[in-house]
């Protein structure tokens, strides 16, 4: 019934005084200030917004309005920015599994590049070998797996799972058995 939008037209109609002076503070119209506030009225079905001449004053319910818009919208950007943080990579938490080997050759180099490049992101890690960190993947239980495969080795998956998750192939490990 009441949208961000009408939250924003009634805390400028607070702030400014008037239509107008709501208008050119959110970049809009005065016709279309004015048609906010009617279709808001019209869906919290009460006047919010007493008109004198040029000026205006806000009802008592305008005032709730007004008054709870500045706590809403500011929990609204809040959320915009935390979303756009996550998003751009500036902020947000990234859940690592990595089998024990990597974590101490891989993972460290991969951790100091991301800490300088995005410093606000928290990293947490949990060592795990490819099957449970491969089922880990799968299940949202971590973000990002750093997993190895060999022929005939059991990841726990199969390989119709394994086309469903974004890959990428970081290296070649030789392996030397000496009898």
């Amino acid at each position: 019934m009441i949208d961000a939008a009408g939250l924003r037209v009634m805390k400028a109609i607070a702030d400014e005084g008037s239509f107008t002076g709501a208008a050119n503070s959110l970049g809009f119209s005065q016709p279309a200030i004015s048609q906010m506030v009617r279709r808001l009225e019209q869906r919290t079905g009460t006047v919010l917004v007493e008109r004198y001449g040029r000026q205006v004053r806000l009802t008592e319910a305008g005032q709730v309005l007004a008054r709870h818009a500045v706590g809403v919208l500011a929990a609204l950007d809040a959320a915009e920015e935390e979303i756009t943080a996550i998003a751009g990579l500036r902020a947000g938490r990234v859940r690592l599994q990595a089998f024990p080997s990597s974590s101490a050759t891989l993972v460290p180099k991969a951790l100091a590049i991301l800490k300088r490049r995005h410093p606000d992101i928290v990293v947490t890690l949990t060592e795990a070998e490819p099957p449970e960190s491969l089922a880990a993947l799968r299940n949202g239980d971590c973000d990002v797996a750093v997993a190895f495969a060999y022929e005939g080795a059991d990841l726990g998956v199969l390989e119709e799972d394994l086309s469903l998750l974004e890959t990428h192939h970081l290296l070649d490990d030789e392996v030397r058995v000496v009898v």
